[in-house]
């Protein structure tokens, strides 16, 4: 982390991880809330964050020397600016979706939930792409409200580039303590960006030898990522709207009841343990499987990749007892003591890897739930070998990457944000849904998993045919 003393300011780098797919979006979580809430509370609370936590206040800056996304911390002065708060106000009438749409689920029966439009959580003027935030220096942490006669909109965006789901969930459980006016420890700007080094330092390591099942899955991972070249995004922009057009995509969510969950939970696990002689999945891993098995259920011959977005946090720590000794105290009034010490590392920048099976089929797809559930599970690699192998790949593109969507097979992406307890946030009034945007555009089947309202929300972007078999599927629970 370089000094310049004109400005007194910090260049923090970002990591390599910040540049694989992810600075090409930014990334929203949407509140609905039951009543108004104090905007200009909440709008102090988020300047006093980023007066306190200064990386929040600087902006996104092209660093030729060290050839990465940086960012600009001011050291001093007033950062009021900083912050891109921004609200709206909308009658009934100028409504465009039923008011159901802003409604409570039934937290008692699972069901299909249609997602409220995007203008009432991201102002029109926020960017998205890393790009825009470096050339017009816009403020790292965006906030918009949408007051409506029946609901309170929030929708909280920064740039994907910069954090991922965990690293906004650090932002926001900060926010969180600073709004209720509830201690919380800064975390301190480094000298170097600690996943930088610890993934620079894996990279030039003698290399180590990937498990055969790594590589047969880092295999699968090849064929759905390729080089961000002006003709490649402008093919991925065509497919999505193709899919759109022809295959009608909908954002939508399923909203799963914590009792059904449970049920199925224990009855998967059991079933997993009897079969695979002791293996476990996780509740994520079930939910994952469930999904995409119940997109299938009408098909004939279903052919598709499946992917997930791995933190290997958990991974350096064991390597490096600097990610130990990173900031450990941050999260020490957590109302969550089943989180180990690993998982409330501050990190706030990207630490996940991309993990994909092999091309699935019928036989897989279509398969039980618990096998389904295990492929989830047997995709997460957290070793170094893998990620050594991954750094190789992605560094083999000389640049960003974008996802490529090979025609006649289906990729299914799955955000699990469990971790990052976004409904811990407390704006005073009572939580009706969350909901979750990458923005500009994302492929087809991308989807996120998240706890509201005792239960979990799956939602995506996913055909209007496999949202019928997916309806099907959720009244047999």
């Amino acid at each position: 982390m370089s000094v310049t003393g004109q400005n007194n300011t910090v260049l923090a780098p970002l990591s390599p991880l910040d540049q694989n797919l992810l600075e090409a979006f930014s990334f929203t979580i949407g509140y609905v809330l039951k009543t108004p809430i104090d905007r200009p509370s909440l709008k102090d609370a988020a300047i006093r964050l980023i007066s306190k936590w200064r990386l929040l206040s600087g902006h996104v800056e092209w660093s030729k020397p060290l050839s990465s996304w940086c960012i600009r911390v001011p050291l001093t002065g007033d950062v009021s600016n900083r912050v891109k708060f921004t609200t709206s106000q909308l009658t009934a009438s100028s409504l465009d979706q039923p008011f159901s749409v802003f409604d409570r689920p039934n937290t008692s029966n699972s069901q299909i939930l249609i997602r409220p439009p995007t203008k009432y959580f991201i102002h029109s003027s926020t960017p998205s792409e890393i790009n825009s935030y470096a050339s017009s220096k816009a403020p790292l942490l965006s906030i918009h409200v949408t007051e409506l006669s029946n609901a309170t909109c929030v929708g909280i965006t920064v740039p994907h580039g910069v954090f991922d789901a965990i690293g906004l969930g650090y932002v926001l459980k900060a926010l969180n303590n600073e709004f209720n006016d509830r201690p919380w420890e800064v975390p301190p700007l480094t000298e170097s960006n600690i996943m930088r080094e610890a993934l620079k330092d894996i990279s030039s390591s003698p290399p180590l030898s990937a498990p055969a099942a790594s590589k047969e899955w880092l295999s699968g991972f090849n064929g759905v990522i390729r080089k961000a070249t002006l003709l490649n995004k402008f093919k991925f922009v065509l497919a999505i709207v193709y899919d759109l057009i022809w295959h009608k995509v909908e954002f939508k969510g399923v909203y799963l009841a914590d009792a059904v969950v449970k049920r199925l939970s224990e009855e998967v696990k059991k079933a997993v343990g009897e079969l695979s002689g002791g293996e476990w999945v996780s509740t994520g891993d079930i939910l994952s499987a469930w999904f995409v098995k119940a997109a299938y259920a009408r098909d004939l011959d279903p052919k598709a990749t499946l992917s997930l977005f791995v933190s290997i946090r958990d991974v350096l720590c064991e390597r490096d007892p600097a990610f130990t000794n990173y900031h450990r105290q941050f999260l020490h009034n957590s109302d969550q003591p089943h989180i180990k010490l690993t998982q409330i590392i501050v990190i706030p920048d990207n630490g996940i890897v991309v993990c994909c099976t092999p091309l699935l089929t019928k036989k897989e797809l279509c398969g039980t739930l618990p096998n389904l559930s295990l492929h989830y599970r047997h995709i997460i690699h957290r070793d170094i070998p893998y990620i050594q192998s991954y750094m190789t790949f992605t560094e083999s593109f000389k640049g960003s990457m974008i996802p490529n969507i090979p025609r006649g097979q289906e990729m299914w992406f799955m955000s699990n944000q469990l971790t990052a307890h976004y409904d811990d946030l407390d704006l005073g009034s009572e939580m009706l849904a969350l909901w979750h945007w990458n923005s500009p555009v994302v492929p087809s089947n991308f989807l996120s998993m998240n706890r509201v309202g005792g239960g979990y929300l799956i939602q995506g972007n996913v055909s209007r045919h496999r949202w019928g078999s997916i309806e099907k599927a959720v009244k047999t629970l």
